[in-house]
């Protein structure tokens, strides 16, 4: 056989394996969120021991579970983690740590190599990996691949076995419990770091937070005494796109809820018979008042009432420079009530403070 035959078989090896990989999916042992994970002992790159509660107790902690230095795609995740989640994370207080099988100059390996700013442990036995449910080993065929191209498992790896780790990235709280994980059956696919970092923020904040796109930070903690003062679950301001209302800024509880870059597809493009309180208020131009949707014929059964069990609304159009309806600011609440004079005010100057930003920013509401 030539080399470039050689090569085409050692390829087709691994392409079977990943897509039995493919086939067979997640494991049926997998930890599911609300696991109190175990204390194991753990390895510095410096071949220092340390027990995992160590490691996790300072700070909400993201946990990769990786290969080795030997694995090109663990090689390439790991350099992406570096650039595009670990700065996010630390802004955060969050901590990166990875984690493999793989003796402790193979850490170091990996640390040096990526130029990894984050903490790279070992996992011996595969203690850990064993607690999450994400152990698996390569097929006979592809160990054999490995051994002719010069990787034997059973020398990099520190308790001489050849079991792997699942690609896998976990989100531990400062009890140690385990908040969201994700798994890739396929060592060839990763978790992207948008996804680990959405993730993070939803666990890592505080109930009721007010967030916001970046151009409308300046209006949250208004938007927040708001949604105190009047008594209500949600305060919002929403963009208006062609086929859907999407959330730009959020406070009062309903932001748990509502989150930045949410969208509901308004009834006009989409198959609801029942519109969006805001979607009317868009069409219209006008405000809208809705005391209690469930005794409204044109909204009863509307997304927010039957979602999130917000009956009663009053919003106001949110204009460009131009006049053109661009997005709506609006309270929900759960009880029927109306909106004196005062509350109405109120909603109108903080209308007036987003028509102010978006007619210095265009983009703040999109962010």
């Amino acid at each position: 056989m030539n080399k470039s035959d050689r090569t085409a078989a050692l390829l087709e090896v691994f392409a079977a394996e990943q897509r039995a990989l493919d086939a067979s999916g997640l494991p049926a042992s997998l930890a599911v969120p609300g696991l109190r994970v175990p204390t194991v002992p753990l390895m510095h790159a410096d071949g220092t021991q340390v027990a995992s509660d160590e490691l996790f107790a300072s700070s909400p902690t993201v946990i990769v579970f990786y290969r080795g230095s030997w694995c090109p795609y663990c090689n390439m995740a790991l350099r992406a983690y570096e650039k595009d989640l670990a700065p996010a994370l630390r802004a955060r207080g969050v901590q990166l740590i990875a984690i493999s099988p793989q003796t402790p100059d193979g850490s170091t390996a990996s640390r040096d190599d990526n130029e990894l700013s984050f903490t790279v442990v070992s996992d011996p036995g595969n203690q850990l990996a064993a607690a999450f449910g994400i152990l698996t080993a390569p097929s006979t065929e592809a160990l054999a691949a490995q051994l002719s191209l010069g990787l034997d498992l059973r020398e990099v790896n520190a308790d001489g076995t050849v079991e792997l780790p699942m690609p896998t990235v976990a989100v531990v709280d400062e009890a140690h419990i385990l908040r969201w994980i994700d798994v890739q059956p396929n060592y060839a696919k990763r978790t992207e770091p948008g996804d680990i970092l959405d993730a993070v923020v939803q666990i890592t904040r505080t109930p009721g937070t007010a967030d916001s796109t970046p151009g409308l930070t300046s209006i949250t903690s208004r938007m927040s005494e708001l949604a105190q003062t009047l008594g209500v679950k949600s305060c919002l301001v929403m963009r208006s796109d062609p086929g859907s209302m999407v959330v730009a800024a959020t406070a009062g509880a309903g932001a748990d809820f509502y989150r930045v870059g949410d969208a509901g597809q308004k009834a006009a493009t989409g198959d609801a018979e029942v519109p969006l309180y805001c979607e009317r208020v868009v069409d219209t131009g006008d405000a809208v008042f809705i005391r209690d949707s469930r005794d409204d014929e044109a909204f009863a059964g509307n997304a927010d009432e039957v979602e999130f069990g917000l009956t009663n609304y009053f919003g106001l159009p949110v204009r460009n420079t131009e006049g053109q309806v661009v997005g709506t600011v609006c309270v929900l609440d759960d009880s029927a009530h109306d909106y004196d004079d005062r509350a109405k005010h109120e909603l109108e100057m903080l209308r007036s403070g987003v028509e102010a930003i978006i007619a210095q920013d265009p983009s703040a509401l999109s962010g």
